[in-house]
């Protein structure tokens, strides 16, 4: 059986999810079968016994904490919403001395992973001794969607829809949204991420071009056509059950 006992896991759950339209309750805690978004993360990371699960919390975090009462997960709070990199600063902040590698993970994205997949990421990043290691998906229809960017086949980047140019956004190979970094990379670099121009926020995935440009190794696991749901809508919610229910 693997060790992750040196892995520490930040959930980002503390945004708004406005397309979502729910009122004192944070969109992951919206049911996918029969248990909250938020809560199928927490115990998928809590099957492979990882050192410690972080989750992020800010808009109705009551209702998150609700949700995961019961498991032994440290919060953080996110008061004001500025971007993912922010948010994962704040997690940072509560991993332990012991931890050598830190996932960050999507609170509302990562329902369908099978616990096949973590295990196979965790164990490329530690074999192939990169800073970082993220996964990505083909998708038929990437709007909305981070892209990864590439050059002679290394990814260099991801750039966010809004900051996308007309070529970018017809790329089908999307950021995932999970992450695993060595602990030491992102003590130095989450603070040197620079406010987006666009968006006024701290992107996360501003460390993949930070670590290109600094020659450190950064991996991807192509995970194919595998179902993903970034869930977004009540629209998404409703694929991502049907999808749930023919497994």
């Amino acid at each position: 059986m693997e060790n992750y006992s040196n892995i520490a896991a930040v959930v980002l759950a503390a945004g708004k999810g406005t397309r979502m339209h729910s009122e004192n309750k944070n969109k992951v805690t919206h049911y996918l079968n029969d248990q909250p978004l938020i809560l199928r993360i927490v115990k998928m990371f809590e099957n492979l016994y990882l050192g410690s699960i972080i989750v992020v919390v800010g808009y109705a975090r009551d209702s998150v904490i609700t949700s995961l009462q019961g498991t032994q997960v440290i919060f953080a709070d996110q008061e004001q919403q500025l971007g993912t990199g922010h948010a994962t600063q704040l997690g940072f902040e509560k991993v332990s001395k012991g931890i050598s590698d830190v996932i960050v993970i999507y609170g509302d994205d990562a329902s369908m992973y099978p616990l096949t997949l973590l295990k196979e990421f965790i164990n490329q990043h530690h074999k192939e001794k990169n800073v970082l290691t993220l996964v990505s998906f083909l998708v038929e229809n990437p709007k909305g969607l981070g892209r990864i960017l590439r050059k002679k086949n290394k990814i260099i980047g991801v750039v966010e829809e809004k900051n996308a140019t007309e070529e970018q956004k017809k790329i089908k190979e999307i950021n995932s949204g999970l992450y695993i970094f060595n602990k030491q990379f992102l003590q130095k670099y989450l603070p040197v991420i620079q406010v987006n121009s666009v968006s006024q926020e701290y992107y996360l995935t501003d460390l993949i071009e930070i670590a290109f440009k600094s020659n450190f190794k950064v991996g991807i696991l192509r995970a194919g056509k595998l179902p993903w749901f970034g869930i977004n809508t009540f629209a998404d919610l409703e694929m991502a059950q049907k999808v749930y229910n023919q497994k």
